[in-house]
């Protein structure tokens, strides 16, 4: 049996517009970014809504098994590594500013954003890759609903008083993952990823041309930016369930 104790985590939206808006830039310019914002901070603000009240401020979790295999299978246990191998190296981009070239504004850091939100893409949007969230995270869901050790891996979830929370926790672990889903939706994931940086998908070429041309594209990555980072944020929760077993470290050279 092994028993990890865990501090509910709370939401931290990110939003990269600010760091722009701070700086001396013409009106029309942070008009247009404050709008942008504003349309990010209301998808998210109504994703959130979504998400279930879990009224536990910190919660042990422990794992135990005494079926005769391994607490995960080397196909769950390759999945969970890569995972958190991936969301632990996925970028928050917390510098940003402006430059003027030619009587032009542009951002600077464009390249790091565009190349940030792309290392959202196999955990958040490619639903075919083993490390999608909707796939690991259903595998632990299993688990904290096994209540028998016998048929494999039990995960039970218990507040300060040693009470059994589980079935609580996994309502509101359901729900920060509908509310990741609902803030998916209404980004603009497929176009930027089968658009923009990754294919050149037929559908979205009228867009991109003009996207691109007018600079909407600009806005249209900071806005996704900022719901990829929170959306990391979101998933938190789901992280600690399984980093809460140990694996191997990274070898070294």
């Amino acid at each position: 049996m092994r028993r990890e104790k865990a501090e509910m985590g709370r939401l931290s939206p990110v939003s990269p517009h600010r760091m722009l808006k701070a700086m001396e830039i013409p009106e029309q310019i942070a008009t247009k970014l404050s709008a942008n914002e504003a349309m990010a901070i209301s998808v998210i603000k109504k994703a959130e809504s979504l998400i279930l009240e879990f009224p536990v401020e910190k919660i042990s979790l422990t794992y135990e098994s005494s079926a005769p295999t391994d607490v995960l299978t080397p196909e769950e246990r390759a999945q969970s590594m890569v995972f958190v191998f991936r969301y632990d190296h996925l970028p928050e981009i917390n510098h940003l500013t402006i430059g003027e070239r030619h009587g032009r504004y542009f951002i600077n850091e464009i390249d790091d954003i565009r190349a940030a939100v792309n290392e959202y893409r196999t955990i958040f949007f490619n639903q075919r890759d083993p490390i999608y969230f909707g796939r690991i995270s259903n595998v632990y869901r299993d688990k904290l609903l096994n209540r028998d050790p016998r048929n494999g891996l039990s995960i039970t979830a218990r507040d300060e008083a040693e009470n059994d929370v589980t079935l609580g926790y996994v309502s509101h672990l359901d729900s920060l993952k509908k509310s990741i889903h609902a803030v998916i939706r209404e980004s603009d994931f497929d176009y930027i990823f089968n658009g923009v940086l990754q294919h050149s998908d037929g559908h979205h070429a009228r867009r991109l041309i003009q996207d691109y041309t007018e600079g909407t594209l600009n806005y249209v990555l900071l806005r996704n930016l900022t719901y990829a980072q929170h959306i990391k944020h979101m998933f938190k929760e789901h992280y600690r369930v399984i980093t809460a077993l140990s694996f191997p470290r990274m070898g070294g050279l």
